[in-house]
Formats: C-alpha cells, structure tokens, sequence
C-alpha cells in the first residue's frame, strides 16, 4: 500500500482512498489504544520518558531504532530448507582443501550471486564480512534482476572453485520475472554446496522447488545480510517462520 502511494503517477489522495474502499477493513478504536499502549509501554521500560532522556543503554532515537530493527531482523531471518552440513554450513575442511597438503595456507572459498537492483549492492556486499573474519575467500557478484547471458556466464565462473554459493532471489509480487527464475534454475543445476535466499517476496521460494538450502530475509539491508551470513555460518539460531503457506 505504501508503495503504491509513493511510485503511482496518479493522485496519492485519491490511490489510498481506492485502496481502502477495497480493502474495506475497519480497525477497532480498542485495537488502536492497545497498540498505543504497548508502544508507550516499551518506550517506558526503555526509560525515554525519564529526565535526560534515554539511558545510557540506548542514547538516542537513531541508536534505539537500530538496536530494535537489528533485533528483529535477526530474529525474523527463517531456514525454510536445510541440508546437514550445508545450513549451518559446517563442512571444515570444505571439499577444495580436503585433499590439498596445504590446506592450512588455503581459505574456503565462497561464491555469492545476487540478482536485484544495483542500489542494494553495497547492503548486500555485507554478507562477507563475516565469511572474512573467519578467513574465506569471498568473491561478490549482483546480477541484473532480468539477468541476461553474460550474467549467468560470470556466475558459472565464480562458482566453479567455490566451496559454497549463495545465490539471491528478489521479486516485488507473486509473479517471478521469467529471465531471473531461467537463470537461478540453471545455477541450480550444480553440484555445488548452494544456499538460496529469497531477498525481498517469500514468495519467489515456490519457484524453485530444487533448492536444497533455502532462507528467507524478507528485506535487503545490511543488517539483514549480516544476519543471512550469521546463520549460514551458524553464528545464530534462526528463529523466523514462514508468515505464509507455499
């Protein structure tokens, strides 16, 4: 509904009123108050309403919003599929070094590809550090949304001496763009350790029933990609469920 307000070329006025004429839902003023409530509640306990301010724990309104947006994205991120070993993944040493003699001076390799909009790049270039801090070798790729063949090209390269691969999914509605799910299904073919992630629509995860590793974010931001990583590393336990039936 938001974005139908901000992005239409017609009257915003007019575009919300159509909206809640098909909708036609009538919120309770009881279910108003208590929501009011419970956010009075919270801001309370936080101690925003004391003298000064917050306290020392959370300063600032900027700081409170990233304290609690980081906590709930972490906590909303959802393992929808998971094969042992792979999600977390845990295969130390990975496939590339096993049979190397230098395997304490080789790093595991991880590959990841992702197809959306390049103004989310530098948000999901995030999804490394913590594959750096552990000593991987990284290698980043954002594909178009409507990938054409040097995407899956240069995707199929990077792959090839990965140890393990993410590859991410956006879609804005039910409907998947017919380029990107030709795409991801031909990188699906490989044999490799791969971790698929729906970025933005769960609902894109119908479409690629082949997908032995699958989460679920539900938004791009750096936190969610942070916490994308933490899990796949298995740094967190995922808590999220499926808001929705595939």
């Amino acid at each position: 509904g938001v974005d139908m307000v901000l992005t239409s070329k017609r009257d915003p006025a007019l575009t919300h009123s159509q909206l809640l004429n098909k909708i036609n839902v009538t919120i309770p003023q009881k279910r108003i108050e208590e929501a009011a409530e419970k956010i009075f509640k919270l801001k309370q306990d936080l101690g925003l309403f004391e003298d000064g301010g917050a306290t020392s724990q959370i300063p600032s309104s900027l700081e409170a919003f990233n304290y609690f947006a980081n906590k709930l994205t972490r906590e909303a991120v959802t393992v929808v599929k998971a094969q042992s070993g792979v999600l977390p993944y845990t295969k130390y040493p990975p496939a590339s070094l096993a049979n190397t003699q230098n395997n304490k001076e080789e790093k595991p390799k991880l590959c990841s590809v992702f197809f959306s909009p390049s103004r989310f790049a530098d948000q999901l270039q995030i999804i490394q550090a913590p594959f750096l801090e552990k000593g991987w070798e990284v290698e980043f790729y954002n594909a178009y949304m409507r990938p054409r063949d040097t995407d899956i090209t240069r995707a199929k390269r990077c792959m090839q001496k990965a140890d393990l691969v993410i590859i991410g999914s956006m879609q804005w509605a039910d409907k998947p763009i017919a380029s990107q799910k030709r795409a991801i299904a031909e990188l699906l073919k490989s044999n490799k350790d791969i971790v698929f992630v729906s970025l933005m629509s769960p609902y894109d995860i119908k479409f690629y029933p082949e997908a032995k590793n699958v989460i679920a974010l539900y938004g791009i931001n750096h936190m969610s990609s942070q916490a994308a990583a933490d899990v796949i590393l298995g740094n967190i336990e995922p808590k999220g469920k499926l808001p929705i039936k595939l």
